[in-house]
């Protein structure tokens, strides 16, 4: 199953981050003019969107290589069934 729902997951998780991302800027840039913005607030959201920066940074960098693999690994299972099937098909006689 994860399989299958890994690559979706994969692309749902990076743009949850990036939603959180432009959140957190929104609040550090106080775009509302919130008056109970303070400064506290607006470091806790640099600090978040550090956060995001290096998440989103491992995501794409591991992501792509974590589908990749699994590709790999797909293509490798259908040529030993492949050759599995071959061999069944196809006994050597030994004399």
């Amino acid at each position: 199953m994860l399989e299958k729902t890994a690559p979706l997951m994969y692309q749902t998780s990076i743009g949850i981050v990036d939603d959180v991302l432009k959140e957190s800027w929104n609040i550090y840039h106080n775009t509302n003019n919130d008056l109970s913005v303070n400064w506290s607030h607006r470091i806790a959201a640099l600090k978040l969107a550090k956060e995001c920066g290096e998440v989103l940074l491992h995501l794409t960098r591991e992501g792509p290589l974590f589908l990749a693999a699994k590709q790999i690994r797909k293509r490798f299972d259908r040529i030993v069934e492949s050759d599995n099937m071959n061999n069944n098909i196809n006994p050597q006689v030994v004399s």
